[in-house]
């Protein structure tokens, strides 16, 4: 099995947006929103010359590419960020309408537009900080923002989704982790074009310097493979899907107390 087959399509979010939709063997999804918050890449450049270094063990020579794998040899998960379960219920008010799908119609969908994406986050702040976390909190959301980047949580949906699956989930998030260390910083994703670029330095790193941790995220096919309802919805490739199944996962389960004042 292919460690990575993306479908691409544009949407906006804050701006255009590019989404990666990407089928692994731990179906880690990547979108990439270059107008967001932070639209540069904050890993390491490569050398000065723009070349990617080769050894054998994790980097590789450039081939007049600069987006090529960097060097993974020192690269360590960071701790496993669990799925924020404390904001559920943050997208459910009742009597209000389905936030949910209002995100979705405000900033992803086909007609979603700056303002319209601003104004749900301006009157619906707990909402739409359920749905997309940034990459240094404590736990994560659905939908994880690596600096203008965002990333399906897909280690956190099997979480919550899959009884027994937390070990299996910290492996998804590793591998999610060493992909963005190998790419992050040589493949700057701007069209359609660098964006497949990215989805090929990606796929490379998983056959070679990011192979240990590709390997063990195989756990998550694997649940899949062996029936596990629960697992599919998790590694949903087309993003519309995904949303709507995950996102009322971690968003949309049981309105807290407190929901009314979103």
């Amino acid at each position: 099995m292919k460690s990575h087959v993306r479908a691409v399509r544009v949407l906006p979010l804050v701006g255009p947006a590019l989404f990666a939709l990407v089928a692994m063997a731990a179906c880690t999804v990547v979108s990439v929103t270059p107008s967001a918050v932070d639209n540069v890449w904050d890993g390491a450049a490569a050398d000065s010359a723009g070349r990617s270094v080769t050894d054998g063990a994790g980097g590789f020579a450039d081939a007049g590419n600069t987006c090529q794998p960097g060097d993974v040899r020192t690269f360590q998960p960071s701790n496993y960020h669990p799925a924020a379960a404390t904001s559920q219920g943050a997208c459910l008010v009742s009597g209000r309408g389905d936030r949910i799908q209002q995100f979705y119609d405000a900033c992803l969908g086909g007609a979603a537009t700056n303002d319209a994406c601003m104004s749900f986050k301006t009157y619906h702040p707990a909402c739409a900080n359920c749905i997309v976390t940034p990459d240094t909190a404590a736990h994560y959301g659905p939908l994880i923002d690596h600096h203008g980047f965002l990333a399906m949580n897909v280690a956190g949906c099997l979480e919550l989704a899959v009884p027994g699956a937390i070990s299996c989930a910290k492996s998804v998030q590793a591998l999610s982790g060493c992909d963005l260390a190998a790419c992050e910083a040589n493949c700057r994703v701007s069209d359609a074009k660098s964006l497949a670029e990215y989805d090929t330095c990606a796929s490379v790193a998983d056959s070679t310097g990011c192979a240990p941790y590709a390997a063990a995220a195989t756990c998550a096919a694997a649940l899949r493979d062996a029936g596990s309802t629960e697992s599919s919805r998790c590694l949903e490739t087309d993003f519309g899907r995904f949303y709507h199944e995950v996102v009322p996962l971690f968003c949309g389960t049981a309105a807290p107390a407190d929901a009314a004042a979103d």
